[in-house]
């Protein structure tokens, strides 16, 4: 049998086969649960009951719902999904041949991404630096090595994008916005 954990870590897609029966299913036995049974089911699967609810009207099923309430129960999970049409108990067998035939995966964990702390130089001619910055100056910039930190495209979108709301409502943060626009388009 899986523990919360593991339950909680499926991939959340539809496995259901036949809509139909899963909704007709599904329903029949929550109401037939008693309420720590449904407690237990709520808690193995990590979800809330208007997730129970949904199946109810869609008659889709995620591995989460259909391992939980196959366990507490002990019905086999392709009876919930319309694969089977015996009832059937929960045995580790059925879980694992349930998990390889719709190729239950562990969902991915969020990871934490690392900025880059690697400045790359940028070294921009006197003719390029004359052109571009206003009054052959680029405000107090270094104008021999520029440091731009190694960041990925994600985070420069919303770098800029904080930076455009900024210079809505400073003059300041507005000039050096412009200061950096004329250095990007070298």
């Amino acid at each position: 049998m899986l523990s919360a954990k593991e339950i909680q870590d499926l991939k959340r897609t539809n496995t259901s086969i036949d809509r139909s029966l899963t909704r007709e299913r599904v329903k029949e036995l929550w109401k037939s649960a008693a309420s720590n049974e449904k407690q237990e089911i709520l808690t193995l699967s990590g979800l809330k009951s208007p997730t129970i609810y949904r199946v109810y009207q869609q008659g889709t099923i995620s591995p989460a719902i259909a391992i939980s309430m196959a366990q507490v129960m002990n019905i086999s999970p392709q009876f919930l999904t319309g694969e089977s049409d015996e009832r059937g108990e929960c045995t580790s067998e059925n879980i694992k041949s349930y998990s390889k035939k719709n190729r239950l995966v562990k969902r991915k964990q969020k990871t934490k991404r690392s900025y880059g702390n690697t400045p790359r130089t940028i070294v921009l001619s006197e003719e390029q630096q004359k052109q571009h910055a206003p009054h052959g100056s680029l405000g107090g910039i270094d104008q021999d090595n520029l440091l731009i930190p190694d960041l990925s495209d994600d985070n420069w979108e919303i770098l800029f994008k904080s930076m455009l709301l900024k210079a809505r409502a400073n003059r300041e943060a507005r000039a050096c916005l412009d200061k950096i626009k004329s250095m990007l388009l070298l």
